[in-house]
């Protein structure tokens, strides 16, 4: 009898851990860095062509808009150069925000913008009694598109039943000088990394570079700004690459930006965006590919373990 436990015990762990080397990565994992695009300006749209690996969050303002703007439109396209991600702002103001609100903010980013790739719902709570708000917005954006990702900002570590509602959390936004006085608790540690962020204010060279290293596993962004009530307002001077060249437009072509037909502007941009849009298309789909291929490769062995499990079983049983 103790043989049969023997065996049994090494067959279940056998089976855990080949259940856990083949479990699908985070999609999250690949990138570094969450940039706040809390700007309406044209003026810093061009600096995110320096970065990649990221993720960016784009806030009109908390602007109640009924049509799409070309400054947003102008960012999407340069973020999705480098094959960034466009993540929107959505305010929940602690949950005193009306339900309904936040649901029609939501479905207006899905009516008037394209590429879409996750939500960033801002100003969240962080207690257990107000779980319920937030998780019914959860499931009405997964309801939307389930590959739609969901980003909370409580700015610092709520209660730990809003990770079962996230994709992933900002669990820290204050300035580089307080991270002293943070003091993650024990049940982080069983989290992957890709599942946090930290947000970065008034940093100087030597705390960017002192806490970037130690958090660079972690999604992250540094500025140096804090001058004024929004720190996110502006591009970051830690993300500028001066060696990369970069086309800069003119004066001239902002006006005549600005003042352009929104409808005309959109089938523009879509014109010149069309081979990027197929390149990232034709990535999604051998992405998408390639992870159905493995899963149903680790379903093949998983199935072939089990039975191999019980036959191992039938015979130790049948020669007592």
């Amino acid at each position: 009898m103790k043989r049969i436990f023997s065996l049994l015990l090494i067959f279940l762990t056998l089976l855990v851990s080949i259940n856990f080397s083949f479990a699908e990565s985070n999609k999250l994992d690949w990138y570094k860095n969450l940039v706040p695009a809390y700007w309406w300006s044209f003026k810093y749209n061009n600096d995110l062509l320096n970065l990649d690996k990221s993720v960016i969050i784009l806030n009109p303002n908390n602007w109640e808009f009924k049509s799409p703007e070309p400054v947003f439109i102008d960012l999407i396209e340069r973020a999705k150069v480098n094959d960034n991600l466009v993540i929107w702002y959505v305010y929940t103001k602690y949950w005193n925000r009306n339900i309904s609100e936040v649901k029609s903010n939501i479905d207006n980013y899905l009516k008037f913008y394209w590429d879409i790739d996750w939500i960033f719902l801002d100003e969240v709570a962080n207690n257990k009694e107000d779980l319920n708000f937030y998780k019914e917005i959860y499931k009405y954006i997964k309801a939307k598109n389930n590959d739609l990702l969901v980003f909370l900002n409580p700015w610092i570590i709520p209660d730990k039943w809003y990770l079962d509602i996230s994709d992933n959390i900002v669990i820290y936004e204050n300035p580089c000088n307080n991270y002293k006085d943070f003091f993650p608790p024990i049940w982080l540690k069983n989290y992957s990394a890709s599942k946090f962020s930290f947000l970065w204010t008034s940093c100087n060279e030597d705390e960017y570079k002192n806490l970037n290293s130690k958090y660079n596993n972690y999604l992250t962004y540094f500025t140096e700004d804090w001058d004024d009530w929004n720190p996110w307002d502006s591009f970051s001077k830690y993300y500028i690459n001066k060696n990369k060249e970069i086309i800069k437009k003119d004066n001239s072509s902002w006006i005549v930006l600005n003042n352009v037909d929104v409808n005309t502007w959109i089938e523009n941009v879509n014109k010149s965006n069309l081979d990027i849009n197929n390149k990232n298309q034709n990535q999604n789909q051998n992405q998408n590919q390639n992870q159905n291929q493995n899963q149903n490769q680790n379903d093949i062995l998983l199935y072939i373990i089990w039975f191999l499990l019980i036959v191992v079983i039938f015979l130790l049983i049948k020669k007592r």
